[in-house]
């Protein structure tokens, strides 16, 4: 019996994609093409216009063709020596797939991706790459120009396809949060800017010359662990040094204490993603964005501490402070005070619902919902523009 269902079950899936094949092949043969294509001229015009060719490494703003269940992306501005290759390769797996969704079938459309830190460009090249139908593609973007972008997910979650598999582990291997040690807990590096430097890559001459008279000692994830040093609930440390921090730095960091940098302390213990949910609370503070491991960490058990972040993205946008994750001031004045509840029994029930909330979110952003989102929004905005073009005529 149960051999004659799974032949079954087997022979009606065939069916079933030959059927979607099939329908595919007559709709791309009976309908005539949507080209909603914008000339590559044209958004060079409007991004020297709003002044996006005067940010740093402009070879990563690309123009991006869709059309054939194919994607070319080509860089408006060649750099051969890119250091951002890896985040080229993330960007075309993932727009690969998004051409290949049955959405996109019948059309030729075109957008704009900038595939370095941060996607983020002038709001007004934003709302008008948008308003001539080639919106810009964003996986992490500056909240003041997220109107009018379409958000995609970052590299990190391209890569391991929406984390899906250090999800099912966290969730496999994840005690109940009471049981779980009453600590706030973050590991990470001395990302980030030491100074104010709106648009600006972390690897240019641009942000060295503004950050110049700034150090290692002024870059938001010290201040953190600066701050956490002396709080018994808190383990928040920096691991790794590099950028504005020299060797000099690292050490002066680790004999402060707020440093367990493995490659200079190699007996020091290495914690991995699985690690960390061993703690009650999960601490999370931007870099040069926002913190792109974010997700596994709201399906963890534990309870996010997020620092106050001027970046959005997909699944940031629709979480809620209070609900899904634990609200911290920018200025990290509160960190102690916030922080507290970690300890106190009387706080179980809420952290409990923060963190059954978090997870019912993180449920909802997988790889392929996300694949689907982003190609009906392409699609959306395509023929937004074709039928302001035809109403206009």
């Amino acid at each position: 019996m149960r051999a004659t269902r799974y032949f079954l079950s087997i022979i009606v899936a065939s069916i079933i994609a030959c059927t979607m094949v099939a329908y595919r092949a007559a709709f791309v043969s009976n309908q005539p093409l949507v080209d909603a294509r914008v000339d590559a001229t044209a958004i060079r015009n409007v991004l020297n216009l709003t002044e996006a060719f005067n940010l740093d490494h402009v070879g990563e703003i690309a123009y991006v063709t869709f059309h054939e269940g194919k994607v070319v992306r080509k860089s408006f501005i060649e750099d051969p020596k890119s250091p951002y290759g890896w985040y080229h390769g993330m960007a075309e797996r993932f727009l690969a797939d998004v051409a290949a969704s049955p959405h996109l079938m019948g059309f030729l459309g075109t957008a704009v991706i900038k595939t370095e830190d941060d996607a983020t460009l002038p709001p007004r090249a934003v709302s008008m790459l948008a308003s001539m139908g080639s919106p810009l593609l964003a996986h992490s973007i500056q909240k003041a120009s997220r109107p009018g972008a379409i958000l995609i997910p970052d590299w990190h979650f391209i890569e391991h396809h929406g984390f899906r598999d250090l999800i099912r582990t966290v969730r496999k291997l994840g005690k109940p949060l009471r049981s779980r040690e009453r600590k706030v807990f973050w590991r990470g590096s001395t990302t980030g800017f030491p100074c104010a430097t709106p648009f600006v890559s972390p690897h240019s001459k641009s942000a060295l010359s503004v950050c110049q008279e700034r150090s290692c000692d002024s870059l938001h994830r010290i201040g953190a662990a600066r701050s956490a040093k002396n709080v018994p609930w808190l383990d928040i440390k920096v691991a790794r040094t590099l950028m504005w921090c020299n060797d000099s730095d690292a050490q002066r960091l680790l004999s402060e204490g707020i440093s367990v940098e493995e490659n200079r302390n190699p007996g020091h213990q290495r914690h991995d993603e699985v690690s960390w949910i061993a703690r009650r609370g999960l601490f999370e503070i931007d870099g040069f964005v926002n913190a792109w491991g974010h997700l596994w960490r709201l399906a963890s058990g534990s309870v996010v501490f997020k620092v106050d972040s001027g970046f959005t993205n997909a699944y940031l946008e629709q979480e809620v402070p209070g609900v899904h994750f634990i609200p911290l001031m920018s200025n990290l004045s509160d960190l102690a005070d916030a922080t507290k509840m970690i300890q106190e029994e009387s706080s179980m029930p809420y952290l409990e619902k923060i963190s059954r909330n978090a997870n019912l979110l993180a449920s909802a952003f997988t790889y392929e919902q996300e694949v689907d989102r982003v190609a009906k929004e392409l699609r959306a905005s395509w023929i937004a523009h074709k039928d302001g073009k035809r109403h206009a005529a």
